[in-house]
């Protein structure tokens, strides 16, 4: 029987169990001073099974604790792991009852006594899913607009911090130096010369022994997601991070060999300047019918774009890129950031 594939949402609980992963994530994703006044060697994770008889904390949901810097108080970390491809419209809501059955747990447990100011819940929401997160960030917003100002004050208002990993802004992103960064950009990245550049970073961020269970998850990722995007199919669950490396750029240097080979064989790519333009041509003609194979028609400003490379190695590239984008604007991002030939 073939081994069951490892879901994508296990991948992340799995990196999100680990405490230096969530201090990199708070550091790099979360905005606020407040952050640095946390007291990252005081992170202790929890166990979510502390609700009530109807609401139960979901095994893919994690809670944790630290305290801040220079004080008693403690704070809350509740992070939901939504890998869905549409979004939980309730899930203000459901952030807010967790929140709420949090706090009355260490009000019953005796962690709070009586008076005791109550400690701060960050909500998170982690969402990887294809279309736009279009759901309310705040309870409130469930309640509706149409409703009398008298009643404003009794409605519950609370925000979930959301993190749309496929839609957080690319130009920040590539600023973010970080192990969850790098976690992030993995998973966005479709072109295999910068991915593998990220993940060689990766790989030299995540050498310690505190990283052991984090190197576990991305290989098991690397195995059963980014092998399969490159086309490698054979069990390759014997080769370490950095072996599994070596191959994905082998890859990469096959499908360009293949490409440029195709001119060559011919004689266009070193060719004659009519020759040469000959195969230039065929190669935009094919990054065009394959952009548009997979996402349909295309917007004229890319057409043009695209048929104003003159270089074949880049439109080799593009031909690359041109069947591993998982969107058109995908596309369109990476071919900016990579060759800056792509404008709008």
């Amino acid at each position: 029987m073939a081994k069951a594939k490892i879901s994508l949402d296990a991948v992340y609980k799995k990196f999100f169990s680990n405490p230096y992963i969530v201090k990199s994530f708070l550091q790099d994703f979360v905005p606020g001073d407040y952050i640095e006044d946390l007291d990252f060697s005081t992170l202790e994770r929890l166990s979510g099974n502390y609700v009530s008889d109807t609401l139960n904390i979901r095994s893919n949901d994690i809670v944790w604790q630290l305290q801040w810097k220079n004080t008693r108080q403690t704070c809350y970390l509740v992070v939901m792991l939504e890998f869905q491809s549409s979004t939980n419209y309730w899930m203000a809501l459901r952030m807010n009852a967790y929140t709420t059955l949090l706090l009355q747990d260490l009000i019953a447990t005796r962690k709070l006594r009586s008076q005791t100011p109550l400690p701060i819940v960050l909500p998170i929401v982690i969402y990887n899913g294809k279309r736009q997160w279009n759901a309310p960030r705040d309870v409130a917003d469930l309640f509706g607009a149409n409703l009398p100002k008298e009643l404003l004050p009794y409605i519950p208002s609370q925000r979930h911090f959301l993190l749309d990993i496929s839609r957080f802004p690319e130009e920040i992103l590539d600023k973010l130096h970080g192990v969850a960064a790098q976690i992030v950009k993995l998973e966005r990245e479709k072109n295999i010369t910068p991915l593998m550049k990220v993940y060689h970073e990766l790989l030299t961020q995540i050498q310690g022994p505190e990283y052991t269970d984090v190197c576990e998850v991305l290989h098991i990722w690397v195995l059963e997601y980014l092998l399969g995007r490159m086309g490698i199919t054979e069990d390759l669950s014997h080769l370490n991070l950095q072996e599994l490396g070596v191959v994905l750029e082998n890859r990469a240097e096959e499908w360009k060999k293949m490409f440029l080979a195709e001119g060559r064989a011919e004689g266009k790519a070193e060719g004659k300047a009519e020759e040469k333009l000959q195969f230039t041509v065929s190669l935009r003609k094919r990054v065009i019918e394959d952009l548009k194979l997979r996402f349909g028609p295309l917007p004229s400003h890319l057409i043009a774009s695209i048929e104003m490379i003159t270089d074949p190695y880049v439109l080799v590239d593009f031909v690359v890129l041109a069947s591993t984008a998982n969107s058109l604007q995908n596309f369109e991002v990476l071919s900016k950031r990579n060759r800056s030939v792509v404008k709008e």
